[in-house]
């Protein structure tokens, strides 16, 4: 599949290509317009053979299919094909039928849509009902139809470029969409906006009463997939109001989006008062853990409350839900209200609690529980560091922040073992309320405030946040910018280049030197669908990432190295990413680079990264070499030294528009060569520029032999290859190309961004700019949706290298450990590689609540100078709550004592806080 999307690339093969797959366009037209059941058991054969027709077959058989598959049209999620004229029939029908089914099965059926349309601009849900689904992909094919229709009633024909990448994109085909036998008399624009009204109608009445169904049966999850659907339709609706305005109808779909939004608002509210409705009066209650006077421990003191545990749990499985069906921005909101609510409650209970001496250790557990899981879901709320941290321009942020303030203080004042208490409050800890030097005095007032609000993660997690919370080592930094990612309802762009390019690239390299030796492909592996076929889902565009293949380590690597030489500026920002790596590389490592073994496409995921960077930049090359062949100029066997000599001269035209920092890597990588391995013409830039084309060639091959080019030229173009695995150096454009590696060290570039030491605003604003410069070119959308895929599944992979500790700060430089041992080729790898769920099915919490009551250990001086910060009444008041003044009974004399000995130093330092403020 690789090979193919090359081929297609060249435009020399654009006609040949179209002219392929015309023949089987009548096969697949009479199979497209084929019964219904008949439909249904082709795409599901489809689906189970990897695109198969008919059963599957070899090699040569699954090429055909799958270029045929690309342009099949009118191909729909139910294998019909509906003209417009019978779209409302064939809407109502769906309804209907989705409404009778849930009746008699209690199940709603759904359909995922493509991972290349869900969010985005327009914000599209991932899971729609089937019937709406369906609808929706028909209104799709009748507007793309009439788009191309009136293009070409107002003369605007296609180009030959666009009429060609119309044939190999479905959804986004203007000329080839209308099916075999399609009525287009009565295709209009304004039939297709009353039949669109007419649907949207149905749809909305459809909403109104399955919505009413599902709540009668309790049924959110179900909710939450409509809810979906309806906003499905509305982006339509929306799209087509701005695109068949006229002025005689400048806005034709209004009724129907207002309609559609009162639907919407409607559920969505459904689903918020279910939820709050069921965590406020059934999850967080449990009448024998919530026993705070009992005499007795909780589950003999090794369990939090039962409620806790399942507010964590319930949090984590709506997460999931929220961010599997819903657009992610209204899964995101709607997650940030439910939560908000939620954590008032528990903030509110736990700060009137008077936990008898028996439930301490499990009130401080509680919190301690709570304050985790507020910190893992607050990760999945906001898209930034800095939205996340600051709580002055963020309401949101604030609100939870200042609920976790308090839960810490109750934490602190009535959790805190007396004895700790009083060694820090009365035995010279240096801790008086009353003395201003041992508080908090940033210079601006707001800042204060921001820090007494997020002070909290500090001791709660003082391995990932220092005193300054704001301020993150580089491991921590790595790691909460990788979970936060992973995180996301949806891939966010900035927020992944930021995680790629800041801090020294220190992500990219721990990546790389991780699998960065691994070699794909040479274990046997059994073959799987490739990656670039697609999903097959509801409008899928073939432009999103299948389940992962054999070679997606690769794919990882290719685009993690893609948007470090493309994102950063600075010469050396390939260097610093692969000098780690490749000083750890054994010696057997390095044959890679021997003449010898050029012809092997077998290579280790560093190198092949490096031929992948370069191949965009030779395909012109190639183009050129292909059009000779075509054209009959060069073809024979005894006119490969001139086409030779021609692919040299344009290698070294190209090869000046390659970023110097791909010629600095080259330069690292020969003073590291052992003697004993000998490079193409002596020259490692050579060798890995030949071994690009030669693989290009190579891969090429078996697709033009599929589209039977004759052999004559099909030998030409093998000869061509293995002349240039034994090129020599006697050629002037070799020698030229060596010569660009030592000017490229003299090459003036931009330094890198500042991505560690400027504004959050500022980076935000860069990290934007470069994701959408990557996202502009097709292989950076290819190589920054590896890379998400990549996070989104092995963040806690990333934990685990980097070596943070939540609770231990492993490096007081702020650095991750070095590992200096060395690096040999190898056939595995331990990160998640293969994987068929959705990114966000791996977000779960990590959270052991035994390890509460086991190994948990707070900092309480840290905690009592946080909470003098507190005001005065709140510490009286959390005082008071303490077992030693609510159930003196049950404590012993000596704490009794230190007890009214630390009431006593407080409310004295109150005091003398209190006139210093008012002074």
């Amino acid at each position: 599949m690789e090979a193919e999307r090359i081929a297609k690339s060249l435009t020399i093969y654009h006609q040949k290509y179209r002219a392929s797959i015309a023949k089987r366009q009548s096969v697949s037209l009479a199979t497209n317009l084929a019964s219904t059941s008949g439909a249904e058991a082709t795409q599901n054969g489809q689906h189970k053979n990897g695109g198969l027709q008919n059963g599957g077959g070899g090699p040569e058989r699954k090429i055909s299919s799958e270029l045929f598959r690309k342009v099949v049209p009118g191909k729909c999620s139910d294998g019909k094909v509906v003209e417009l004229n019978n779209l409302n029939d064939y809407s109502s029908q769906q309804v209907k039928g989705e409404i009778l089914e849930y009746e008699t099965s209690f199940t709603l059926k759904s359909i995922q849509l493509c991972p290349g349309c869900q969010g985005g601009e327009q914000d599209n849900p991932k899971i729609v009902s089937s019937a709406v689904g369906n609808m929706v992909e028909k209104w799709e094919n009748s507007a793309r139809i009439l788009d191309q229709m009136l293009q070409n009633t107002n003369g605007e024909e296609l180009s030959e470029t666009d009429r060609v990448f119309a044939s190999l994109n479905r959804c986004t085909s203007f000329e080839d969409l209308i099916p075999h036998g399609y009525d287009k008399s009565e295709l209009n624009e304004d039939g297709f906006i009353d039949t669109i009204n007419e649907g949207t109608e149905k749809v909305t009445l459809h909403g109104q009463a399955l919505s009413r169904l599902l709540s009668d049966h309790k049924d959110v999850r179900s909710l939450m997939i409509l809810l979906s659907s309806m906003h499905l339709a509305q982006n339509r609706i929306q799209l087509y109001n701005e695109k068949f305005q006229h002025s005689a109808q400048p806005e034709p779909f209004k009724k129907s989006l207002l309609e559609l939004r009162e639907i919407i608002e409607a559920i969505n509210s459904q689903i918020f008062e279910y939820q709050s409705v069921l965590i406020n009066t059934t999850v967080i209650h449990d009448a024998e853990s919530q026993d705070w006077t009992a005499a007795r421990p909780f589950y003999e003191g090794t369990r939090i409350s039962v409620a806790v545990q399942f507010w964590g749990f319930h949090l984590q499985i709506l997460r999931s839900d929220l961010f599997n069906i819903l657009p992610p921005k209204v899964a995101q909101s709607l997650l940030a209200k439910i939560f908000d609510g939620s954590l008032s409650l528990l903030a509110g209970r736990y700060c009137k609690i008077n936990p008898s001496p028996a439930r301490l250790a499990q009130y401080r557990a509680d919190i301690t529980a709570i304050l985790l899981i507020t910190h893992d879901i607050m990760l999945s709320l906001f898209p930034g560091i800095q939205m996340f941290l600051d709580t002055r321009s963020n309401v949101l942020a604030r609100s939870i922040h200042a609920k976790a303030a308090i839960l810490c203080t109750a934490l602190t004042l009535v959790g805190c073992p007396m004895k700790a208490m009083a060694r820090v409050t009365l035995q010279g800890s240096n801790l008086d309320l009353a003395d201003s030097t041992n508080r908090l005095q940033p210079l601006d007032k707001n800042l204060e405030d921001n820090r007494r609000l997020i002070y909290w993660l500090h001791l709660i997690l003082p391995g990932y946040y220092s005193n300054v919370p704001e301020k993150l080592g580089t491991p921590a930094f790595v790691y909460l910018l990788g979970r936060m990612n992973a995180l996301q309802p949806g891939p966010n762009w900035p927020l992944l280049v930021r995680l790629c390019l800041a801090r020294n690239m220190e992500f990219c390299g721990v990546v790389l030197q991780n699998f960065g030796a691994f070699i794909p492909g040479i274990t046997g592996e059994p073959f799987v669908k490739s990656m670039k076929e697609g999903c097959g889902k509801l409008m899928c565009t073939k432009r999103c990432l299948g389940t992962a293949d054999i070679f997606w380590p690769q794919a990882v690597a290719s685009g993690i190295l893609y948007v470090v030489m493309h994102g950063n500026p600075d010469k050396t920002g390939l260097t610093q990413v692969l000098e780690p790596l490749l000083r750890r590389l054994s010696p057997n490592s390095w044959d890679v680079l021997h003449v010898n073994v050029m012809w092997n496409v077998k290579k280790p995921v560093w190198f092949q990264g490096l031929l992948d960077l370069i191949e965009p930049f030779f395909h012109p090359i190639i183009d050129d070499l292909l059009d000779d062949v075509e054209s009959g100029r060069t073809w024979m066997l005894s006119q490969v030294p001139e086409a030779i000599a021609k692919l040299n001269t344009n290698i070294l035209d190209v090869a000046y528009l390659i970023p110097p920092s791909f010629y600095q890597v080259c330069e690292l990588i020969e003073s590291l060569l052992p003697d004993n391995i000998r490079p193409l013409c002596d020259s490692v830039v050579v060798h890995i520029f030949i071994s690009c084309i030669y693989g290009i060639i190579t891969k090429l091959i078996p697709i033009f032999r599929e589209w039977r080019m004759q052999r004559e030229k099909l030998d030409f173009l093998t000869a061509v290859g293995e002349k240039l695995c034994n090129l020599n150096a006697s050629t002037k454009e070799m020698q030229k190309l060596e010569g660009l590696t030592d000017s490229s060290s003299t090459a003036k570039t931009e330094k890198n961004h500042r991505w560690d030491d400027s504004p959050e605003e500022f980076v935000e604003i860069i990290s934007r700019m470069v994701a959408d410069s990557l996202l502009t070119d097709p292989f950076g959308q290819e190589s920054l949706k590896a890379v998400y895929r990549f996070v989104s599944y092995n963040s806690e992979w990333l934990h685990t290298t980097l070596g943070v500790n939540a609770m231990v700060v492993t490096s007081s430089n702020g650095t991750s450990a070095t590992n200096n041992s060395t690096t040999t080729p190898n056939t595995t790898i331990t990160t998640t590689t293969t994987t068929t769920s959705p990114p966000t099915n791996n977000i779960k919490s990590h959270i052991k609540y035994s390890w509460l009551f086991a190994q948990y250990q707070h900092s309480w001086e840290d905690n009592l100078r946080f909470v003098s910060t507190k005001p005065s009444p709140l510490i009286v008041r959390l005082l008071k709550k303490r077992p030693e003044f609510q159930h003196p009974g049950q404590i012993e004399q000596t704490d009794k004592l230190l007890f009214e000995d630390v009431y006593r130093q407080l409310q004295r330092s109150v005091r003398e806080r209190t006139t210093l403020l008012d002074r």
